[in-house]
């Protein structure tokens, strides 16, 4: 069991240090369909009361009056516990004991940058590939300014056969906007000798990097795919832009990262909302594929089927989880299926071959926008099971009853906004 803080990793065990080095979790999600589900039964709801402290780590990269926080899930293979630190340092240290065997840290010197840092410089994993024989082995992560990096695994260092001496600088491949806000902030998806990965771009009004899913060879770093996010003229769901409101247009990225069904040979990934986050009157139309749950071929990038949870995003309802790939029974019968939490917080339940939903979705009128220029979406989609556990409307019955004051102070300041429920859109008020 992980505890994560600002500068430091705790470990807390009941088993002997040595067994805990042999339990694995190979990816951030443990399976490459994100479960995050361990067969571990040693700690339980009897005993969890007398976990006491293995070992801890300190990052050191805490200092007065830094922001910092750990939002790396470890890896654990082989005995060896990979992470990143608060400022993206790859550390490699002994899960049983604590002891760190190598750091890597990508902005020292000799390794940093001039490229603008995206999200905080948030990093939430690592990944890790080794090859048939399992002679070499890689660490590959990416960073908040754009680049991704392999190394070797037992060792720390650059892989030079990888990119530019073990880095591969991604601005490289977003032509005029390379200048842009860019970077990786999720762990990679592996498959086969491939790595997908989603971005991390800017989000406000103006010109923004592109949010492309895109695919590098662990071998050589060199790209295998990419699939464009905002389709080019020609390409199916183009027609979902209106005018120009494709161009230069950032946003629909998969953050969050992807997901692989390793039987298919498939990638899941989850988009966010198209920029600005806030204001769709310069892209009319659903935005394809903007809020959507997209199944591509792992090899090549083509698309295999998409299901958009919301249309024409002006809310910031980026879908925050790549898709979980589970095995659900429906009627009867066990089937493969996708489940796609969301900031709605309706979870969508898809089926993992054609990504037709497994429960009724009902299209929902929704409100329509007063502010100038802007259009929403005349439906939004809503499931009927599994039910919401949130509230998906603000009303007077939710207002404060701490004291007659408080309630009468928040009616009036209610009284004076646009609200209602769910996809009520931004008004003037």
């Amino acid at each position: 069991m992980f505890f994560k803080r600002t500068s430091w990793l705790c470990l807390f065990g009941l088993l002997p240090l040595a067994a805990l080095a042999q339990s694995d979790w190979p990816n951030v999600g443990n399976d490459k369909g994100a479960m995050r589900y361990s067969t571990l039964k040693q700690i339980n709801r009897d005993n969890v009361k007398n976990l006491k402290a293995a070992w801890t780590y300190h990052t050191g990269d805490a200092g007065a009056g830094d922001s910092t926080t750990i939002e790396c899930t470890p890896i654990v293979i082989g005995g060896v516990m990979y992470l990143t630190t608060a400022k993206t340092k790859a550390v490699a240290l002994n899960a049983a004991t604590g002891q760190e065997l190598w750091k890597f840290d990508p902005f020292a010197p000799q390794h940093a940058t001039k490229y603008p840092i995206v999200a905080g410089g948030v990093n939430r994993g690592v990944a890790y590939w080794a090859d048939k024989s399992g002679k070499q082995t890689r660490i590959l992560f990416g960073t908040a300014d754009g680049r991704l990096i392999s190394l070797d695994a037992r060792t720390g260092k650059l892989d030079p056969a990888f990119g530019n001496a073990g880095v591969v600088d991604l601005h490289e491949g977003l032509g005029e906007l390379a200048a842009l806000p860019y970077g990786v902030t999720s762990a990679l998806a592996v498959f086969e000798n491939i790595a997908i990965i989603g971005a991390s771009v800017g989000e406000g009004p103006g010109s923004s990097a592109p949010g492309d899913v895109r695919a590098f060879d662990v071998r050589s770093g060199k790209e295998v795919w990419r699939f464009h996010t905002v389709p080019r003229p020609g390409e199916f769901g183009h027609d979902t832009w209106g005018g120009d409101g494709w161009k230069n247009r950032g946003g629909v990225n998969a953050w969050s990262g992807a997901t692989i069904d390793e039987k298919r040979g498939w990638a899941f990934v989850a988009t966010g909302s198209a920029a600005f986050d806030f204001y769709g009157g310069d892209r009319l139309g659903d935005n394809l594929f903007a809020n959507c749950v997209i199944a591509l071929d792992a090899r090549t990038g083509k698309r295999i089927w998409h299901y958009q949870i919301v249309k024409h995003d002006i809310w910031d309802y980026d879908l925050p989880y790549p898709p979980m790939l589970i095995r659900v029974k429906h009627n009867g019968k066990q089937i493969d299926a996708v489940a796609q939490i969301t900031k709605t917080g309706f979870v969508f339940l898809l089926d993992r071959s054609t990504g037709k939903p497994l429960f009724d979705v009902t299209e929902s009128e929704v409100p329509a926008s007063d502010v100038p220029g802007e259009k929403t979406a005349a439906t939004q989609r809503i499931p009927a099971k599994p039910p919401s556990p949130v509230p998906q409307a603000m009303t007077e019955d939710q207002i404060t009853n701490l004291s007659k004051e408080s309630r009468e102070y928040v009616q009036a300041k209610l009284k004076q906004l646009s609200h209602g429920a769910i996809f009520t859109p931004q008004s003037l008020q």
